[in-house]
């Protein structure tokens, strides 16, 4: 199982109760990559079996001091594997590929 365990606080973010993590450390843990096509507005998330991609507009999507994060849920369903939960403000992620 891949765990990453990060003290910089701009790792995640949480907001309205959902929590977002930083499009590259997300692709990092999944073991994809990651890439913006900025004609089109589209992160998209490459990994060996699969192509995934999120519009910036997408409510699951934030953008904060130049950064992007995507909605843990999102990389959830994307990958089954990815297991996280969240306890006094601190966001745990485990992913098993």
């Amino acid at each position: 199982m891949n765990r990453v365990r990060m003290g910089q606080p701009s790792a995640a973010i949480q907001q309205s109760g959902v929590w977002y993590v930083g499009t590259k450390l997300a692709a990092a843990i999944v073991g994809a990559s990651v890439s913006y096509d900025s004609s089109s507005k589209t992160v998209f998330f490459k990994s060996e079996n699969a192509l995934n991609k999120v519009k910036t507009s997408d409510s699951r999507m934030r953008s904060e001091g130049g950064a992007s994060y995507i909605d843990v849920r999102l990389l959830a369903k994307w990958y089954s594997g990815l297991t996280f939960s969240a306890a006094g403000g601190v966001l745990k992620i485990g992913y098993k590929g």
